[in-house]
């Protein structure tokens, strides 16, 4: 029989809590080595939300913009003046109306870039600029077409560029010295600003235009081009002169590549009897004739 010894019964202690720990004291800095003040001052410090230097930066800040919207807002930096620069060929109200201001326009709301666009719709314009120069002037600088030809329709004249755009009215001084070519075509009545001569037409008229009297042994003082429906191009050396018939150009047929050969045909036919031809037909740059003057 075995004997039962006295039960032991476990009970669970509750835990004994223990006191925080103090806080870490700071060692006066009089006190303190000089490494744990050295290592003091090299501790980063948290920056101050809002030093007096920082509030007076923005302070002035707010201040720059207030003062910028009212300058912008106010009554400055309003349109009072439009400087154009000189204009040779092209009408100063013209290009006025396509700018799109008008005077009290407020500068900053003005769209360059859109206006200058506007301008190079003229004509007579190849590329144009254009900027503000405060308080009050909007700026505009344009480069203008150059003419190589006057073209004559009855009583219009065109000038016209290297591109055969015809730009601009032949009108003033600067267009007496220019080479001019009559278009008596019928189908010359569409021709005004704007269109432009037929790629061969242009080539042809320019090598004509750029022949002077002195190349082909003349005397005449200047010479005239005409174009027509009969004698296509001719060249022309006064009523009491010649006429000098090239005749119509084609392409891929009778080039403009005739007109050096039959410029130096035209000199041989004219040499030693200028003052007994009327007419001279060059047929192409190596056969050609001449209709002499009825004898006195």
């Amino acid at each position: 029989m075995t004997r039962a010894g006295p039960t032991r019964s476990r009970e669970r202690r509750a835990p004994v809590p223990r006191a925080p720990l103090p806080p870490p004291q700071r060692v006066p800095r009089a006190f303190a080595s000089a490494a744990t003040r050295e290592a003091d001052r090299a501790r980063p410090r948290p920056p101050s939300l809002l030093s007096p230097a920082r509030a007076a930066g923005i302070l002035g800040m707010v201040v720059a913009v207030v003062a910028g919207f009212g300058l912008v807002a106010g009554p400055l930096f309003v349109l009072d003046r439009i400087d154009t620069g000189a204009l040779r060929w092209t009408d100063r109200a013209a290009v006025v109306a396509r700018l799109g201001v008008a005077a009290g326009d407020r500068l900053f709301g003005i769209d360059a870039a859109a206006a200058a666009a506007r301008l190079v719709e003229l004509p007579s314009i190849q590329h144009a600029e254009v900027g503000v120069a405060l308080p009050d002037t909007l700026t505009v600088r344009v480069v203008e077409r150059e003419p190589i030809l006057v073209w004559r329709l009855g009583d219009a004249t065109f000038l016209v560029d290297r591109e055969g755009l015809l730009f601009a009215s032949a009108t003033g001084p600067d267009t007496a010295a220019l080479p001019t070519v009559e278009d008596a075509r019928a189908s010359a009545v569409w021709l005004g600003v704007g269109s432009r001569l037929e790629p061969l037409d242009l080539q042809v008229a320019s090598q004509l235009a750029a022949v002077t009297p002195a190349d082909i042994g003349s005397r005449a003082d200047a010479l005239t081009f005409r174009i027509d429906d009969e004698d296509g191009f001719s060249m022309l050396a006064g009523p009491d002169l010649w006429v000098a018939v090239f005749g119509t150009y084609v392409p891929g047929l009778r080039t403009a590549d005739l007109i050096p050969g039959q410029v130096r045909l035209l000199r041989s036919l004219l040499f030693g009897r200028e003052a007994t031809v009327a007419r001279v037909l060059l047929a192409d740059d190596r056969n050609g004739t001449y209709v002499a003057r009825p004898a006195r």
